[in-house]
């Protein structure tokens, strides 16, 4: 899940709270905002970042946090930087929380490392991964804030700003499949992807500045790979023109060098990070379309990096999606489409349900409306999918009962 808060309207006043609702968040999770607000002023990448105040003179340090727990969190990635306006020096604090009244500190580098508190931050922006602590379970709030400690600007009247942008939370990936794509036309914007050497021994992993380490924990078969643990990266695939951006947590991959085999990550996106993709035979060329003549993703060794030539080839492999199938018989229409007033959205056990699709291997996962439904039946980027028990109130709309399974 991605948060660049480019769905809440940007304001400009910053003394107070705010909120960023379910509706207003790119990922549908809830905000707090303490001092700051949703800013156009020195935005990282997009139309809007998060930019918290530190006022000279006053004693408020402003803070941003989920009000929206998530689930099975391992680690968040995020874009920030801190200004130094009159000789001002901000310190930052991410803390996590599963029941919201106790807090600790979110860790450095690793789920075991040091914790990230009252850490400086460059006036430029960078990228940084902070992990979940050893031994935490359920669900998480996370919480970034100005630390006490911070040093205030000189001048009267003013504030120095921290800004905060694309935050991206990755929840466990143990036991996630992703599947072979054998041609570009399968890839879409938005698809998870990851990407393995030819020959199905090594993947693209999470660390690294100027390449990135391969990551050997996960298992291939049948064009089917399952991973183990959460080392191996996914990326965001994101259309860019006519050719792709690669979201890689702290920022997007791009060809950083015309003289060394390197390949970095940027926190808003230029032409060296726009990428061609085309897939031939099962291998992906993947090339980026910048001024860097060392531009093609490839595999080398225990890396992979951005190369002129030669090197070993790649493949791009999607998460594997739900497969929904939909049907429609004439006790939901009439149930459901032509309902007065108020209702509930009913249960499928309460329908005349197609028998075809009542077994093992189907589950009833609730209702959409039929304008989110392709004429080829699959379903809109982006439907809704409603409950049973879910209030409604009639408008005349026809829902049909999905079904899902996996593939």
């Amino acid at each position: 899940m991605i948060e660049g808060f480019e769905s809440k309207t940007a304001a400009s006043s910053y003394k107070s709270t705010v909120t960023v609702t379910t509706a207003e968040s790119d990922c549908g999770i809830s905000w707090e905002i303490y001092y700051g607000n949703v800013s156009t002023t020195s935005k990282i990448d997009g139309s809007n970042s998060v930019a918290l105040q530190l006022y000279n003179g006053e004693d408020n340090y402003g803070y941003l946090q989920t009000t929206t727990a998530i689930s099975d969190l391992v680690r968040l990635s995020f874009s920030a930087k801190a200004a130094t306006t009159q000789s001002a020096s901000i310190l930052m604090d991410i803390e996590y929380s599963t029941d919201g009244e106790t807090w600790g500190y979110m860790k450095k580098v690793s789920s075991s490392g040091d914790n990230f508190a009252a850490q400086s931050l460059t006036s430029s922006a960078a990228g940084y991964t902070v992990f979940v602590p050893s031994g935490v379970t359920g669900d998480c709030l996370i919480r970034f804030s100005i630390n006490s400690g911070s040093t205030k600007p000189t001048k009267e009247k003013t504030s120095a700003q921290l800004t905060i942008d694309n935050v991206t939370f990755f929840t466990d990936e143990s036991g996630q499949k992703f599947e072979l794509v054998d041609d570009d036309s399968k890839l879409s914007s938005g698809d998870d992807i990851i990407i393995l050497n030819a020959v199905g021994d090594k993947a693209l992993g999470t660390t690294g500045t100027t390449n990135r380490s391969a990551s050997t924990d996960f298992s291939l078969s049948t064009g089917v790979v399952t991973l183990s643990d959460n080392t191996v990266q996914v990326i965001k695939l994101l259309s860019e023109s006519t050719n792709w951006a690669l979201f890689a947590g702290e920022g997007y991959l791009y060809a950083s060098s015309s003289v060394s085999n390197n390949m970095s990550t940027q926190c808003a996106n230029t032409a060296n990070g726009e990428f061609s993709i085309s897939i031939s035979e099962e291998i992906a060329s993947i090339t980026a379309q910048g001024d860097k003549t060392h531009n093609k993703l490839k595999n080398y060794s225990t890396f992979f990096s951005c190369y002129e030539s030669g090197q070993n080839d790649v493949k791009i492999y999607k998460r594997q999606a739900t497969r929904y199938d939909y049907f429609k018989d004439i006790m939901h229409d009439n149930v459901v489409a032509n309902q007065s007033d108020s209702y509930s959205m009913p249960n499928i056990s309460d329908q005349s349900a197609d028998a075809t699709l009542v077994g093992s291997h189907y589950k009833f996962v609730g209702w959409v409306a039929e304008d989110e439904i392709k004429a080829d039946g699959t379903l809109e980027s982006g439907y809704t999918l409603i409950a049973p028990g879910t209030a409604m109130t009639a408008d005349g709309t026809t829902y049909y009962a999905i079904w899902a399974t996996d593939l």
